[in-house]
């Protein structure tokens, strides 16, 4: 299995047309519009034990995921029907 890179940024609506229509991207770029919703205990019990969940939306697909802190940060995914409901 291949490790898996992810780059987070949070740009103004002009950084990401500046870095839309930079030229060192190969082909043409697309836009995959996602949104991610983070779910804990009132008392962040989650956070505290070092872990996160979320659910992630892509069109009309949904991933429930659940990661965890450490040096190796081992991550589980599972395929979600709602936004409101980890299961």
């Amino acid at each position: 299995m291949a490790d898996e890179i992810e780059l987070k940024l949070d740009l103004t609506r002009e950084a990401i047309d500046a870095l839309g229509a930079a030229d060192f991207w190969p082909g043409e770029p697309t836009v995959a519009e996602q949104q991610s919703i983070y779910f804990d205990t009132p008392d962040q019990e989650l956070f505290a034990a070092g872990l996160s969940l979320r659910i992630r939306r892509s069109g009309r697909k949904r991933v429930q995921t659940i990661k965890a802190e450490g040096t190796v940060r081992p991550t589980w995914q599972r395929r979600g029907s709602s936004d409101t409901t980890p299961v």
